[in-house]
């Protein structure tokens, strides 16, 4: 019975450092870009999704990944860079993460705060 209760207690002081550590991981994750952004909705289509693109051998390509415009309750936001790449206007919003410059809308946060406003909570 000790030895049970022994192991119990070994295994979820294993969880609370790996917990503690994947927090400080995801933490270090956010991009700090220099504006607030989101996406606006498209008028060829009804998609909530927004591909990203990476930047692999000098050449922006798509990958697999989207971004949501929103949620059940609220529009999504990011913190962005806008940044040209080959002449084009790029916005990064991660590591090696970028969206087209097409719909994305920039959002002013001083104007949000002057009205009271609840400032966004950001997707990255």
């Amino acid at each position: 019975m000790m030895k049970k209760v022994l192991a119990l207690l070994f295994m979820s002081l294993m969880l609370v450092s790996v917990t503690n550590v994947e927090t400080v991981n995801a933490s270090s994750k956010t991009y700090e870009g220099e504006q607030t952004i989101c996406i606006s909705a498209s008028s060829k289509s009804d998609s909530n999704k927004y591909r990203v693109y990476k930047l692999k051998k000098k050449k922006m390509s798509k990958t697999s990944k989207f971004v949501k415009l929103h949620n059940e309750s609220e529009i999504n936001f990011w913190k962005a860079s806008q940044v040209t790449i080959k002449g084009q206007q790029w916005w990064k919003i991660g590591k090696n993460r970028y969206l087209k410059d097409t719909r994305v809308e920039v959002v002013n946060t001083d104007r949000m705060k002057e009205l009271g406003q609840e400032l966004p909570t950001y997707q990255n």
